[in-house]
């Protein structure tokens, strides 16, 4: 089977159940953000220690589970979650072992660190916010957010994470007030 199919050519695609929406449709903003930055993250993985290449390997499937979720139609009346509160502690904790670890500032710092490494990781992590932002504008059109927010949380502390994450891999920080 080609992955070549025309049927996008008219500016319209289907998620999972079959509904058509414009590639413009904030869901599909939403699941195309959240392959931005597994994509993101698949390039800092090759200037990371083995530790961290592991531990982003594991985001990037979570990132997948994400944007199946998201791409579920809501009107299947399905109850699936892929990202869960066990999830969102898993990333919590490597954020703690981070600060812990010494590498939070404490202060506002201009992003970038001195090497590539640190700048993807910033780059990253403000792909992650921009997710996060359509995530909730997503949810507010259509369903309410009093329902699983894992993956609203879950995309909250990767934030975190990278934020500490490009810290650890720093070279030099230039604060933002002198």
């Amino acid at each position: 089977m080609s992955i070549i199919t025309g049927k996008g050519d008219s500016g319209m695609t289907s998620i999972l159940g079959g509904v058509k929406l414009p590639k413009s449709h904030i869901r599909l903003e939403t699941i195309g953000t959240v392959d931005e930055l597994s994509s993101l993250l698949g390039f800092v993985r090759n200037s990371v220690d083995e530790d961290d290449n592991q531990l982003l390997i594991r985001i990037q499937r979570d990132l997948f589970r994400i944007n199946t979720e998201l791409a579920i139609d809501r009107a299947l009346d399905m109850e699936l979650v892929f990202i869960g509160p066990a999830d969102v502690a898993r990333v919590e904790n490597h954020a703690i072992a981070l600060e812990d670890a010494g590498f939070n500032p404490g202060e506002l710092i201009v992003p970038g660190g001195g090497n590539d490494t640190s700048s993807l990781l910033d780059l990253s992590r403000t792909v992650c916010r921009r997710g996060e932002r359509r995530v909730v504008s997503l949810f507010s059109k259509s369903k309410p957010l009093d329902g699983d927010t894992s993956i609203l949380k879950y995309l909250n502390r990767l934030s975190d994470l990278l934020f500490l994450m490009a810290r650890k891999y720093e070279t030099g920080r230039t604060p933002v007030s002198e």
